[in-house]
């Protein structure tokens, strides 16, 4: 029974490490430097299409890939950031499916799709700061009063995408109106609160400042990409078109989620002794 389950194991390991050489920093780069140059050159088709959805769900599942790959060997205290990324990760998917669904089918109103899709990010966002709460409660080096905040967070994030879903008109992301300037704040404050408990968990557990490094460029990354569906209004009175926009946006999140996929390929050599701990 032990011999099977670490045959599993090596397995499991060796299909992390072809995904590894596949998909390596080169490969990432190029990938979306192509995506990009290929997104711009065909103008509205990826966008009236859907595939620029497509797209975000496939590097989604590429993240999901590496973390799934012999997840159960990682010790106790990583399991809370391996769980915390996977969640994120379906919650980004769940973000893209219902904004392609809610413009193609139901025709909601872009204030509406773009709060909701905000909503998700944030709400992703908060996770990944949970995790890392969580994280550094082990190594008693965490807040008592964060978590709860945090919990309140991704509970209102949800309540407010079931509220938008369903009563589009409720919210307008224009300069003449307050929500464009709530989001942005709290957009803001969830990014530099995000990243204070990053940068505090690299100072204690320094054999992770790899993982943490790549997950700190991320985690800005989708900030400013849910900052350009909330201040769209905003960059078109300057001269910056909706379409442009949306394509950076995505851009950036397709950036974002290959850091995500090289950030946990640094977790999963680590093995289950933490020398930096404390």
């Amino acid at each position: 029974m032990v011999d099977k389950h670490y045959h599993c194991i090596e397995n499991e390991v060796g299909v992390g490490n072809k995904i590894e050489r596949v998909f390596n920093h080169w490969t990432l780069l190029f990938i979306n430097v192509a995506i990009i140059v290929f997104v711009e050159a065909t103008g509205m088709f990826f966008m009236r299409t859907g595939l620029i959805h497509l797209l975000a769900i496939l590097f989604i599942v590429l993240g999901i890939s590496r973390i799934f790959v012999h997840y159960d060997v990682y010790d106790q205290y990583l399991k809370p950031l391996i769980h915390g990324g996977i969640l994120t990760l379906l919650i980004f998917a769940v973000s893209h499916v219902l904004e392609y669904f809610s413009y193609s089918f139901l025709y909601l109103p872009y204030d509406a799709i773009a709060a909701n899709v905000v909503n998700l990010y944030l709400m992703g966002l908060l996770i990944i700061i949970l995790s890392v709460e969580y994280f550094l409660k082990r190594i008693e080096k965490g807040s008592k009063i964060l978590s709860p905040i945090l919990y309140a967070g991704v509970s209102i994030s949800g309540a407010l995408t079931v509220l938008f879903f369903f009563k589009s008109d409720l919210v307008r992301l224009t300069a003449a109106n307050w929500p464009v300037y709530g989001y942005s704040l709290t957009v803001f404050t969830i990014a530099f609160w995000g990243i204070r408990r990053l940068l505090r968990l690299r100072s204690h557990v320094t054999i992770l400042v790899n993982f943490i490094n790549y997950f700190l460029v991320s985690f800005v990354l989708i900030s400013i990409s849910a900052m350009l569906y909330v201040l769209n209004d905003f960059l078109g009175n300057v001269g910056i078109p909706y379409l442009q926009v949306m394509y950076i946006s995505h851009f950036l999140f397709y950036g974002a989620l290959s850091l995500m996929f090289l950030a946990f390929v640094r977790i999963s050599h680590l093995g289950g002794v933490y020398e930096g701990l404390g």
